[in-house]
């Protein structure tokens, strides 16, 4: 026989629903601990309403298997057996029918029933059940929020954005010389009573000059008045949010290249404006569609003043190199499009985070792999980390906010991964330099935007070389290790000696050797050996 019973505790604002009732507990609450399922909250001894109590027992009926056939008996004899009716001496509200507290919301206070009585009632202090009239400063029963079926309230008049009963309504009017049928008409937003000479006409309807201030507003696009809410979106918007997407779109990835055994692709983000005041975004837009088709998707960017990001599906180096139409940005600078001119445009390099780690035909355990993938991510940012200087060179710009090194020193935390996803507490953020809280890809953020294709295939190159010379690279064997101030230090992330393997592979990396070659050639640091530590105790 079920013995489950209810206990009333006290009479406050219930924590689940703020309303102010009677407050119960129940005697399953501490049995139930063991199925209790933790979506719906972190305690079941919470005293409640009995409205929350009775929903709260119907979510744990829910946990079927989860909950012995016992309590779930003992749960449906609560829900069918309310607690009796509970004492309590303070009045309650005769508009809510709720009981008043000694708490703002809810406090008593004795106010008239109607403009036509002189009976005083008592109701909350608040906006639902009472109202105050702008004119005599009288406080009725009722609000001017809602109104309760089982009593009649005070429904005071707005008049002009003023809130009068019914007698200060009649002596304003008397006093003006006014009809409030054949001199006013009503705002369609507020409702309130305007003189038919000062209201605005919008759309067939008429405002308070108020409402029609707030609300009524010209398209910047197509010049055409709007109300704020409404779902207008003219020509030009809607083929601009055609072609620009949101920033967070994402579309399914299509990989592009030649070679189907390789997991090393490259992805950008080119960041344009427009400077072309006789083009509009959308025609900018539309011409980079129509030259790139389907390699590529726009995406809008807060960081830019009147553009967009110009986003690549992924290419591996020989498609980028050999299969993608570079001879159509000259007609983007033509049109008006710029990157490497202003001070807003970045250039970003996504490489795929599965092309890290062992080669890629020799199986292993998915921790043996994600270890392996760790390893070389630490040894490739931080060749970029420990070069700064350099990098900085061929990107173009030093570290800022968007690309800053503020994780130098710290490269493991970078990597970190907890049940196959990338740690996402990191100094420099996604702002950092390199970029490693997305799960798929490393971004490397350091270039300085630019539309020059030579530019372009020389930013993917270096992150190419980067990933590839720190593959199977022992940063740390007695070959790498020099003396330097009298500890060893490692000479395999020198720049030095990273310049070299670019130089043994000049048909690989053709952009990247003549940039370097432009940027280097009267420029010792070239040859600069190494100068920054890299030892474990720096990683």
């Amino acid at each position: 026989m079920p013995t489950a019973s209810w206990h009333s505790i006290e009479v406050n604002e219930c924590p689940s629903c703020g309303s102010p009732d009677i407050l119960y507990v129940n005697s399953l609450s501490n049995r139930i601990e063991s199925v209790w399922n933790p979506r719906f909250g972190e305690t079941n001894n919470m005293a409640r309403c009995l409205d929350c109590n009775v929903r709260h027992l119907t979510r744990l009926s829910r946990l079927g298997e989860q909950a012995t056939p016992e309590i779930l008996e003992e749960i449906i004899h609560l829900q069918e057996n309310p607690p009796p009716e509970y004492a309590y001496d303070n009045p309650t509200c005769v508009m809510c029918k709720k009981f008043t507290l000694d708490t703002p919301s809810y406090r008593a206070v004795s106010v008239i029933l109607n403009s036509s009585s002189d009976q005083l009632v008592i109701v909350h202090d608040n906006n639902y059940c009472r109202s105050v009239c702008d004119g005599c400063h009288n406080t009725y029963a009722g609000g001017r929020g809602r109104y309760y079926s089982h009593i009649t309230p005070t429904i005071l008049t707005n008049i002009e954005g003023n809130y009068h009963c019914q007698t200060c309504v009649s002596t304003d009017l008397a006093e003006r010389n006014l009809n409030l049928v054949d001199d006013f008409d009503t705002c369609e937003n507020c409702n309130s009573y305007e003189l038919r000479d000062n209201l605005q006409w919008f759309n067939d309807e008429t405002y308070c000059q108020t409402c029609y201030d707030d609300h009524v507003f010209r398209c910047e696009d197509c010049s055409v008045w709007r109300w704020d809410d409404a779902d207008h979106e003219c020509e030009n918007r809607r083929q601009e949010s055609y072609l620009i997407h949101e920033y967070g779109y994402k579309p399914r990835p299509e990989f592009f290249g030649t070679n189907p055994r390789t997991r090393l692709y490259f992805g950008l983000e080119i960041e344009v404006e427009n400077t072309n005041t006789d083009k509009t975004l959308h025609d900018q837009a539309s011409l980079v569609v129509e030259k790139l088709g389907a390699r590529v998707y726009l995406k809008e960017d807060g960081s830019l003043n009147d553009g967009f990001e110009i986003v690549t599906h992924p290419h591996s180096l020989d498609a980028w190199q050999n299969d993608f139409q570079w001879s159509v940005f000259r007609s983007f600078r033509e049109a008006g499009l710029r990157a490497w001119d202003t001070d807003t445009c970045g250039l970003h390099v996504h490489v795929s985070r599965n092309a890290f780690g062992k080669v890629y035909d020799n199986p292993t355990t998915r921790a043996e792999s994600i270890l392996s993938r760790q390893h070389h991510e630490v040894k490739f940012m931080k060749l970029f980390y420990d070069n700064e200087r350099q990098i900085c060179r061929i990107a173009g710009r030093s570290g800022s906010s968007y690309a800053n090194f503020r994780d130098k020193g710290h490269l493991v935390e970078k990597v970190k991964w907890y049940d196959g996803i990338p740690h996402m507490e990191t100094r420099g953020g996604r702002g950092a330099a390199i970029n490693t809280q997305n799960e798929n890809t490393i971004e490397v953020r350091v270039f300085k935007g630019s539309i020059q294709p030579h530019r372009l295939l020389s930013a993917i190159e270096l992150v190419h070389a980067g990933v590839e010379y720190t593959r199977d690279l022992n940063i740390l064997g007695s070959k790498n290790m020099v003396e330097v101030g009298g500890k060893m230090r490692s000479t395999a992330l020198s720049w030095l000696a990273f310049s070299g393997y670019i130089s043994s592979n000049v048909e690989t990396y053709p952009h990247l050797t003549a940039m370097m070659i432009k940027l280097f050639e009267t420029d010792s640091v070239l040859f600069e050996s190494y100068d920054n530590p890299t030892d474990q105790e720096r990683f």
